[in-house]
C-alpha cells in the first residue's frame, strides 16, 4: 500500500525537555528514521536504562514547526514550550541557566556505557539504602524492627483491630468484600493495604459498591505483575469488580518495597507509591470498570478480549472528557503532559493506567498530588455519580 499511494512512513524521535535527558538522547531529538533501520540503543528507545524518550509516526512533508510539547522551564516547572522547539534549542534557552554540578558532568563525553553508569548508580543507591537501614535499626532501641513495609501501615483504620488473618477476613466481610487466601500474604502488609483501600473506598462510594472480591493468588498473573483488577460476572448474573494481589510479591514485603522504591526513583511509578498503597492503584482500575458496568458496556457471554476492549474504550472516554475541555490537544502533547504531571508508567501505557496512577497519586500525596491527577480523579468520580443516578 505504501508504494501504491507513494507514502513513505518514518518515525520521529522525541527526547524529554528537561535536565535529566542525556546528551545522546538530546542529539536525536526530532530526528526521523526509517523503521527498517530502527535499533534499540542507537536510534530507538530505550537508549539506556530508564530512558524516557518516545517515538511517534512521521510522514514526509510533515512540518516539525507545528509540534507543540511540554518541558521544564528554568525554575524546573512544567510548561508548554514554543512550537517546534528542539532539545538543543531548549537546552540553550533553559537548561544552561539551572544545570546542577552533577548534571553538567553528564554533558561531558562519556567513557562508559549507559548500562555501566546505570548499574554503578543503582549500586550506590543500594549502598545508601542499606546504610540508612542499619543506622535506623541501631539508633536508640537496637531491638527495633525497621521493616517499614510490613510493620507500619501507611494509613490507620478499621483493620487496626485485626490480630490475625481471620480478623482481616471478618472485617472485610462486614464491609461487603470477600477476602480470599489472605494467609498467603504478609499479615502486616495486608493489614496496611486494606486500611489504605478502605480510606479510598469511603471517598468513592459508587466504585466501592462494586468491589466484592480481593484474592491473594499467583494464578493468571505473570511474575512481574504486582496486582490486577478485573470485572467479574457473578452467580447472580450481575457484574462486579475484583482485585488480585500477586502472592509472589505480597508474601515478600521487603522485595516488593525495593522493587517499588526503584520504580518511584526512576519516576516510572507515581511518587509516594508504597507496598501498602499499591492497592489504591488497582482501586483506580475498579473505578473505571464500575463506569463500564454502569454504562451497560459489559454483557454476559463476552470473551476476555471483548471485555478488555470495551473497558479500555470507556476509560478513554473518561480521559477524553477531561482533556477535551482542558487540553492539551493531540495525542503526543497529552502523553507528554501525563508523563510530566503523573508518571511515565501512566504515559507509556493507556487510559486505564492513567486513571489508576491518578487515583494512587491523589491517595498517596493528597493535596500534593498533581493538578492533572486531581482533575482526572474528580472527573471519574463525577461520571460514576451521574451514572449511579441513572443519567448518561
Amino acid at each position: 500500500m505504501d508504494t501504491e499511494f507513494n507514502i513513505k512512513m518514518r518515525y520521529r524521535f522525541y527526547a524529554t525537555l528537561d535536565e535529566r535527558t542525556c546528551p545522546v538522547c538530546g542529539e536525536l531529538d526530532l530526528q526521523d528514521f526509517d523503521p527498517a533501520d530502527a535499533k534499540e540503543g542507537e536510534n530507538k528507545p530505550p537508549m539506556h536504562p530508564n530512558c524516557r524518550c518516545v517515538i511517534q509516526p512521521a510522514m514526509d512533508g510533515e512540518t516539525k514547526e507545528e509540534i507543540v510539547r511540554r518541558g521544564r522551564d528554568e525554575g524546573g516547572k512544567g510548561k508548554v514550550m514554543p512550537a517546534g522547539m528542539s532539545y538543543k534549542e531548549w537546552k540553550e534557552q533553559y537548561a544552561n541557566k539551572t544545570l546542577s554540578e552533577s548534571t553538567v558532568s553528564m554533558q561531558k563525553p562519556l567513557d562508559k556505557s549507559w548500562t555501566q553508569l546505570y548499574e554503578e548508580r543503582m549500586a550506590d543507591a543500594e549502598k545508601e539504602r542499606l546504610a540508612t537501614k542499619v543506622k535506623d535499626e541501631y539508633a536508640g532501641d537496637n531491638t527495633k524492627n525497621v521493616n517499614e513495609s510490613s510493620d507500619k501501615p501507611t494509613t490507620t483504620g478499621k483493620y487496626d483491630t485485626a490480630l490475625n488473618t481471620d480478623d482481616l477476613v471478618r472485617i472485610a466481610k462486614e464491609n461487603g468484600i470477600e477476602l480470599k487466601n489472605a494467609d498467603k500474604a504478609d499479615f502486616m502488609l495486608m493489614k496496611g493495604s486494606l486500611n489504605n483501600l478502605d480510606k479510598m473506598m469511603k471517598d468513592n462510594p459508587v466504585a466501592a459498591k462494586d468491589l466484592k472480591e480481593i484474592i491473594v493468588t499467583g494464578e493468571g498473573l505473570n511474575e512481574e505483575t504486582i496486582a490486577k483488577a478485573d470485572p467479574v460476572l457473578g452467580k447472580d448474573n450481575q457484574w462486579h469488580t475484583a482485585i488480585k494481589l500477586n502472592e509472589r510479591w505480597y508474601s515478600k514485603p521487603d522485595e516488593l518495597k525495593d522493587y517499588i522504591d526503584k520504580n518511584v526513583k526512576a519516576e516510572w511509578f507515581v511518587k509516594g507509591t508504597t507496598p501498602e498503597n499499591m492497592i489504591c492503584h488497582e482501586f483506580g482500575h475498579c473505578a473505571h470498570m464500575s463506569a463500564s458496568i454502569r454504562f451497560g458496556s459489559l454483557k454476559p457471554g463476552m470473551t476476555e478480549k471483548e471485555i478488555d476492549r470495551v473497558v479500555l474504550k470507556d476509560a478513554e472516554k473518561m480521559i477524553d472528557d477531561y482533556f477535551d475541555k482542558a487540553g492539551p490537544k493531540g495525542a503526543l502533547n497529552r502523553r507528554l503532559k501525563i508523563s510530566t504531571d503523573i508518571s511515565y508508567y501512566a504515559a507509556n501505557k493507556d487510559a486505564q493506567e492513567t486513571i489508576a496512577e491518578a487515583f494512587n497519586d491523589v491517595h498517596a500525596n493528597g493535596r500534593g498530588a498533581s493538578k492533572l491527577s486531581r482533575a482526572i480523579y474528580n472527573t471519574v468520580k463525577r461520571i460514576l455519580k451521574d451514572n449511579d443516578r441513572g443519567t448518561i
